[in-house]
């Protein structure tokens, strides 16, 4: 498809501020959905026996059993060691991982984190790593995300901001032990409240201007101001 059909068809252009998406209602419509992916108890505990479990994490980051009804602050987990350790470990999930015939079973889940002999299956909202709160350093004056519960950091790098042409969401790099910035999966949500004052500093463009050759990653869909700089925000689908 070419590019100019794909933003005509797909484009919205982010309100003022980033104030309009992940939104609590939006919260609650991807709570609804992922109801459905809610399997038998007898499944749940039958997969207990062989030590792999079922996760979910929502657009704040936030981590819930799979069949955690409902899904709210109080009923994630909470757990500061445990977080730490599991969002360290997650990894894809994909044929190259799975270490029998009947883990092939699980791919529907796109991540997994090992912890020890346990399995740990993991689907998401959107994305397994969630950037919950920016933070500066005091003596060194440089910026952090945090995510992981708290627990994980990264460098703020502004010049790896992107927004999504279909829902509007802010994404940034992410690197851990097992994901690689640059990579598919390199990639984080910034948290609605996150993305609300980091949107304070972004310029949105109305329409991006289309070059008939470029691809989606290479479009620059607005500016953000931060430090005396100005960078390039790209696209993302």
């Amino acid at each position: 498809m070419a590019l100019s059909l794909y933003l005509r068809r797909h484009w919205r252009r982010v309100p003022n501020g980033l104030r309009g998406f992940c939104t609590a209602d939006e919260d609650k419509y991807l709570e609804l959905k992922q109801l459905k992916d809610i399997k038998s108890e007898e499944f749940y505990d039958r997969q207990a026996h062989k030590r792999r479990y079922f996760y979910y994490i929502d657009l704040q980051g936030r981590l819930f059993l799979e069949d955690t009804r409902p899904k709210n602050i109080a009923t994630s987990l909470k757990s500061a060691k445990f977080l730490r350790f599991f969002f360290s470990q997650v990894r894809p999930n994909g044929l190259a991982q799975c270490k029998s015939k009947e883990e092939e079973d699980f791919l529907e889940y796109p991540f997994r984190s090992p912890c020890g002999k346990e399995m740990n299956f993991i689907k998401c909202a959107d994305r397994p790593f969630v950037y919950e709160d920016l933070r500066r350093d005091e003596r060194s004056g440089k910026w952090t995300l945090v995510f992981g519960g708290g627990e994980l950091t990264m460098p703020f790098l502004p010049e790896t901001l992107r927004i999504s042409l279909s829902t509007g969401r802010l994404y940034h790099d992410v690197q851990t032990k097992h994901v690689d910035c640059g990579t598919p999966e390199g990639v984080a949500l910034v948290r609605s409240q996150l993305a609300v004052e980091l949107g304070k500093h972004i310029d949105v463009h109305d329409f991006p201007d289309v070059d008939a050759e470029q691809g989606v990653r290479d479009l620059v869909i607005g500016d953000f101001k931060w430090g005396g700089q100005r960078y390039a925000i790209h696209a993302i689908e």
